[in-house]
């Protein structure tokens, strides 16, 4: 969790609590839940009067640890007990539930452990190597679900992605089903992306699913296998040292991850009846903040996939040569996917307009018009044809209609698609040296969104009333934390982020992904360029020998049937090459409106 909002944390708690009240009325218990929550920068700096750094936990846990009450008050739960300890990398806050559901709460001070996603993917990762160590369990039986701090889910969703894992123990990963929401109900950038969501699954996830394997199992609902982590983990904990690991592990973490598992032979499968809810967001700021992040490290990533293509089918169980094929294809597409649209928007508005394409070429639009005197025009059959496939998608997926498959979503994804698809990349592209996270991008946990009746200090006074005792973390969960955190050159030790030597590296990389951005923005703007200059070329080629051929015909003994279209053409062909036409005679016989007969006098 970072900076998530009040309804964010209400909708994660209801979702896990109810879990462990199916869990309990269904009576399995031979399934046992361990909740864990990893807080970042979850601790306010104050100074004392000599000088020394205080540090009290911020609003975000605050209001973490109010919503868990609320919700447990309003489920009729016996009330919370919490217990509280320091580690090496911050504290802990264990709040003790009704029937012996316990939740654990790990709270990082970026001052003692890395901060960021991965970091505290890597943290959870060595806790359940560790707890499957001390418990001589086996690593197969031992499954981890991942879930961001805004995503919702209902009980039935966990069962089922549980379920899928049990039956195939050669399953490393199953990427569950993601549907964007928002206390916004007519906000169009989330209807965008509630169709946007449903078309990559409808489409893309599925026919990975079915030829290969899932390229990306998505870090904010997403089971994993313990052993398959166990296999990768040690690679998943490397430190980026040069601009394209800093976007392939920084960036795309769980691309990357995905990736890992599939090298180590796991199989990564896609459970569409295991959905879950995530808060998306409801501005275009948010949306391009997050897009620059997503745009750069799925390119990233794809490519390394490509670059790799040969270790992966070697050890991959479920990855061929044929979807290597299909995923270079896909690749190369994203790609064009800027000049296409631009092709695409220039022959449209050559049909609806009378300019010249290269003014057009200037002109893009998001209205479609399709206006032409013969239908069968390569725009509108593109445009039908993806119509077709969208409505078929649809219609196979009827469980989807009240979620993300309305028609206001499916318009406002047509309307705006030029602009995501065109403009988007080229500025992530861009600005591909930005490595920010994006989204959530505030100063200290004082800005926290509580709720609307409560303010900061009335949160503050609300939380002083808690009763916290106390306690200690056992041994060998020290040893681990120190072992990762306090010792020199370990993995979270942030000394390592803070060090002159550090410090310096990341300008020295900072510049390297400046010159990164410039070859990669370079190389996209000029293939394009190329592919439009190529099929202009192409299509004037084609109009030549078009033209050529209709003249030929005129001028030959034969009378020749022509469209209304070529009649024209003829006119202008003759009219270029200095040879007058003196007679266009139109024979009226049996269908006079359809076809015209040139005849040379």
């Amino acid at each position: 969790m970072w900076h998530e909002e009040h309804h964010e944390m209400q909708s994660l708690i209801s979702s896990l609590f109810n879990l462990y009240g199916q869990h309990r009325a269904l009576g399995l218990y031979n399934l046992i839940f361990q909740t864990h929550i990893f807080i970042d920068d979850a601790f306010d700096e104050t100074f004392d009067l000599n000088g020394n750094k205080i540090f009290t936990i911020n609003s975000y846990v605050m209001n973490l640890i109010n919503v868990s009450k609320q919700v447990n008050r309003e489920m009729g739960y016996k009330s919370i007990s919490l217990t509280q300890m320091d580690t090496p990398y911050g504290r802990q806050i264990h709040m003790h539930l009704d029937h012996n559901y316990k939740l654990v709460v790990h709270l990082k001070n970026r001052n003692f452990v890395r901060k960021g996603k991965r970091w505290s993917q890597v943290m959870y990762m060595n806790l359940v190597k560790t707890y499957v160590k001390i418990n001589q369990l086996n690593e197969s039986d031992v499954i981890m679900i991942a879930l961001d701090g805004d995503t919702s889910y209902p009980p039935k969703s966990i069962f089922n992605i549980i379920d899928t894992a049990i039956n195939n123990t050669d399953i490393g990963a199953i990427s569950g089903k993601l549907i964007p929401i928002s206390n916004q109900r007519l906000n169009w950038i989330v209807m965008y992306q509630k169709f946007e969501y449903g078309v990559s699954y409808w489409l893309q996830k599925t026919v990975e699913n079915v030829w290969g394997s899932i390229l990306c199992s998505p870090g904010c609902f997403t089971l994993y296998r313990a052993q398959a982590i166990f296999d990768v983990m040690s690679e998943y904990s490397t430190q980026s040292y040069d601009a394209f690991t800093q976007i392939l592990y920084g960036q795309g973490e769980d691309r990357w991850l995905t990736t890992l598992l599939m090298k180590q032979g796991w199989i990564i499968e896609y459970c569409p009846q295991a959905m879950a809810y995530t808060h998306s967001p409801t501005t275009m700021d948010e949306y391009i903040k997050q897009r620059l992040r997503w745009i750069a490290s799925t390119m990233i990533n794809n490519l390394h996939l490509i670059l790799i293509s040969k270790e992966v089918t070697k050890y991959s169980r479920s990855v061929s040569w044929i979807f290597i094929v299909y995923h270079s294809f896909v690749f190369f597409v994203s790609i064009i996917t800027p000049s296409s649209v631009i092709l695409m928007l220039t022959g449209v508005y050559n049909t609806a307009f009378p300019f010249s394409q290269w003014i057009l070429f200037s002109i893009n639009l998001t209205i479609f018009f399709i206006v032409s005197d013969n239908v069968l025009t390569l725009t509108f059959v593109i445009f039908v044809s993806v119509c077709v496939v969208f409505t078929l998608a649809v219609l196979l997926h009827p469980g989807d209609l009240h979620m993300s498959a309305t028609v206001l979503p499916a318009l406002i994804y047509y309307v705006c698609g030029p602009l995501m698809h065109m403009l988007l990349p080229i500025y992530s592209l861009i600005n591909m040296n930005v490595v920010s996270w994006g989204t959530r991008e505030k100063v200290n946990g004082s800005d926290a969104n509580t709720s609307t009746n409560d303010t900061l200090s009335d949160l503050q006074n609300i939380c002083s009333k808690y009763v916290f005792t106390e306690c200690h973390m056992t041994t060998t969960e020290a040893d681990l934390w120190e072992s990762l955190v306090i010792v020199d050159n370990s993995v979270l030790n942030p000394n390592q982020d803070n060090s002159q030597s550090t410090k310096d590296m990341k300008k020295y990389r900072q510049k390297l992904m400046t010159k990164q951005r410039n070859k990669y923005a370079s190389v996209l703007l000029i293939f394009n360029f190329i592919f439009i200059l190529t099929l202009v070329l192409v299509e004037y080629l084609v109009d030549k020998i078009h033209r050529y051929r209709v003249l030929w015909n005129y001028i030959s003994d034969k009378p020749t049937i022509l469209s209304n279209t070529d009649s024209k053409l003829a006119n202008s062909s003759l009219s270029n090459g200095n040879i007058k036409l003196n007679k266009l005679t139109t024979i009226n016989q049996d269908h006079e409106d359809n076809y015209e007969f040139i005849t040379k006098f």
